[in-house]
């Protein structure tokens, strides 16, 4: 591993293609290699985008679980290097629950990856209320990451593309679960947000009066309440999430996140095999230490 660095580093955001038995010691190669070039000692595998959508629910079911043996696997073979968050089949309700519970009690991964939309659809109450109350009973971790424009006319449009669209699709994400509920209703549940949240930490002030609102009228009870007790609970919300900070940790952004929140929920992530920036050889004397090791290590312990 890489001396010449201060201390080492805890990945969040690290890619994987899930491959065939015979290449999955190819693969873990490629990304150990990767974590020892950039003192990474552990990182957790993930799905990039887009995520795993079928019209066929037993399709959709084989490849999550296609996934997430695989990542177990890469798990058992070097269980100091690789943690991993579970695929699930959505938006299959009975398939992710039966996922869920396969992966978080056999395969004894780490957390769940959930993306920003399926078919356009953001997870919320209504929709994919039984596979979040079960996450929530079981205080999961859970990895908010952006998925591609559902419409395939966006797909192509420059204004669309990838670098800049990931970050809207995550604020969309909180946006969205502030107006529905979704924090208050599972707090259960501890949110890690891809790409530190987007634009959401300049956001916030704007972002979190959000909870206020139920369609379009004002929840006064809720104004009042927190008004009387001088808080902002939208702002909280927000607060209380995770930001793996992968293609965002520059003197622009850092700061405007820990006017938001404090260092000890910021996470560090390479976005390994998916970025070209050079946020694995950003050195921890120029950003909060516990961003690098310590505070992914309370989370995960």
């Amino acid at each position: 591993m890489n001396n010449t660095y201060k201390t080492y580093k805890i990945d969040i955001h690290h890619h994987f293609v899930p491959t065939g038995s015979d290449n999955s010691n190819l693969a873990a190669e490629r990304s150990l290699r990767f974590m020892d070039s950039h003192a990474i000692k552990k990182a957790y595998l993930s799905l990039s985008s887009p995520a795993i959508i079928t019209g066929n629910t037993r399709q959709s079911g084989e490849s999550a679980r296609m996934c997430n043996e695989n990542a177990a696997m890469l798990k058992r073979s070097f269980p100091d290097r690789f943690g991993a968050f579970a695929t699930l089949p959505f938006p299959h309700i009975d398939a992710s629950l039966k996922e869920l519970a396969y992966a978080m009690e056999h395969l004894k991964l780490d957390g769940v990856q959930l993306f920003s939309h399926y078919n356009g659809e953001i997870p919320d109450t209504d929709c994919y209320g039984p596979v979040l109350d079960e996450l929530n009973a079981r205080g999961s971790i859970v990895f908010i990451h952006p998925n591609e424009p559902y419409q395939e006319t966006l797909q192509d449009n420059p204004a669309y593309l990838r670098r800049a669209e990931y970050s809207f699709e995550v604020s969309r994400f909180v946006t969205a679960s502030l107006f529905n509920g979704l924090f208050e209703t599972y707090p259960k549940i501890r949110y890690i947000l891809a790409h530190g949240g987007g634009i959401v930490p300049f956001l916030s002030q704007r972002i979190s009066r959000i909870h206020y609102l139920k369609g379009k009228r004002i929840r006064w009870g809720k104004v009042i309440s927190d008004m009387l007790h001088k808080r902002n609970k939208g702002l909280e919300f927000l607060q209380n999430c995770y930001y793996e900070c992968s293609e965002m940790m520059d003197d622009c952004f850092i700061p405007s996140l820990l006017e938001l929140t404090s260092s000890s929920h910021l996470l560090y992530g390479s976005n390994c095999n998916e970025s070209n920036s050079d946020d694995a050889n950003m050195k921890s004397s120029q950003l909060p230490t516990e961003l690098f090791y310590l505070n992914a290590e309370e989370l995960f312990q």
